[in-house]
This record gives structure tokens, sequence and C-alpha cells, in this order.
């Protein structure tokens, strides 16, 4: 192609036609700028689908993450729910100042309840790969970018209670020793345990732990951060779910 591109000009110089010869070259050289251009053209089109891939398999990953981070926030919920509800049936345990009224399950109560909490295990690591290597910009749904930055800060921030519920439910423990392993459940440590058959004994564990009243004080506190605890997972689990629906409406424009 060259070769006849170059017979054509020296004809023209031979023939002294200098204006042909100028129409010549000025259509040589648009035509070297139109493969250029095609050329460029090419290569943002490589580089424009190769984004789009990236950005499909961000989303997957994003996805998989946050399939994951809600299942863990709606198993977290309910459990949080449950030590809610027995640390609410402990207190009116102790009001009621009954120690026979439901003496077969204020174990369970203290263990499951007072002694218990729950905080989910989320998953970040796509999203911090993103940080990592400055390709935020990969997620071109602004609402979406969002909504992930506040999540990734809420679950930075930590649980701020952590330490203050770790140290009322030590204190409990210590408080309660004397008689919890004579009101623990049958079922509790999975071992074959008679504590609560021996009547004597029970009965006595009951009315010591009714005794104990500043074990009541400590059960508030740790129940209001529980529902605290409760509050924001259910703050998170919200926001895990319009993450999950931006990613869907996302992927549905790159079949």
């Amino acid at each position: 192609m060259l070769r006849f591109f170059r017979k054509i000009r020296s004809s023209l110089l031979n023939r002294d036609s200098y204006p042909k010869y100028l129409i010549y070259a000025i259509g040589e050289i648009v035509l070297v700028m139109l493969g250029i251009l095609l050329a460029l053209q090419v290569n943002n089109w490589n580089e424009t689908r190769q984004e789009i891939l990236y950005e499909k398999s961000t989303l997957l990953a994003l996805k998989e993450d946050f399939q994951e981070n809600q299942k863990e926030l709606e198993k977290t919920l309910g459990q949080q729910n449950r030590v809610i509800s027995f640390n609410t049936k402990l207190l009116e345990w102790f009001i009621e100042n009954d120690p026979q009224n439901l003496a077969d399950s204020v174990g369970a109560y203290l263990f499951r309840g007072a002694y218990s909490f729950f905080r989910p295990e989320l998953i970040l690591g796509s999203y911090n790969a993103l940080i990592g290597v400055g390709r935020t910009d990969l997620i071109k749904n602004k609402d979406l970018r969002k909504r992930l930055a506040e999540f990734s800060s809420d679950v930075e921030s930590g649980f701020e209670d952590h330490d203050h519920s770790m140290l009322l439910t030590a204190n409990m423990e210590q408080m309660t020793s004397p008689y919890a392993a004579y009101l623990v459940p049958n079922d509790y440590f999975k071992l074959e345990l008679n504590f609560n058959q021996e009547k004597e004994r029970h009965q006595k564990a009951l009315l010591g732990l009714m005794e104990e009243k500043a074990f009541i004080s400590l059960l508030i506190q740790k129940t209001a951060i529980e529902k605290l605890r409760l509050y924001r997972q259910e703050k998170l689990l919200r926001r895990c779910n319009k993450i999950l629906a931006d990613i869907t409406t996302e992927l549905e424009k790159h079949p």
C-alpha cells in the first residue's frame, strides 16, 4: 500500500503537476490522521470495554460480600432480640419477687440473656480492596458509592459500647457466680449436669440470686446497651439491603 502511494507521488512530481501533488499530499495527511483517529477510537473502545468488565467483576464481588453481611446481620438480630427478651423476663422475675415463678427458666434467662451479647462479623474485603488501589471510581452509581462509604464508616467506627458491655457482663457473672452453676439449663453446656435437679440447691440458688439487688441495676444497664446494639444492627441491615438493591440494578446494565 505504501509502495502504491510512493509511485503516485513520484509520478506527480516527475510531471511537474504541483497542484495535483499538493492535493495528493493533503489527502495523504488526511488519511494518516484518519488512521490515527481510528486507532485512538479502537483503543478508547477497548479501554471502555475493559472498564465495564472491571466494574462488573467488582459489583459481583461486592454483591457476594453484602449477601454474606445480610445473612450475618439477620442472624445476630435474631440473637440480640432473644437476649433482650430474656433480660426483660429476668427483670420481671426480680420485680415480682417470687423466686418460684418461672424457677426452671431463670437459668436460661441468666446464661442466654444477662451473660450474652452478639455483634456481627461483617465483610468489607472487596470495598477495602477498591479503596486500597484508589479505584472507587469503578462504581459509576454515585448513590451506591455513597452508601458503601457510609456502611464502611459505620463498621469501622466499631461498637463504642463494647468495653462497657463486657465490664457489666463480667461484674454480673462475678456477682452471681455462687448461684449460677445450680441454675444452669441442662442443655446449656451440652453436658450431663444435674445441678438443677437437686431441689434444695436449686431453691437456695434462686433465693440467693433474688437477694442480689445490685444485680438489677447492672442488668438494666446491660439491657439498655443491648437495645442500642440492636438498633445499630437494624440500621446496618437497612443499609445493606439498599446496597444490594443498587448492586442488582447496576448489574442489570451489564448482562
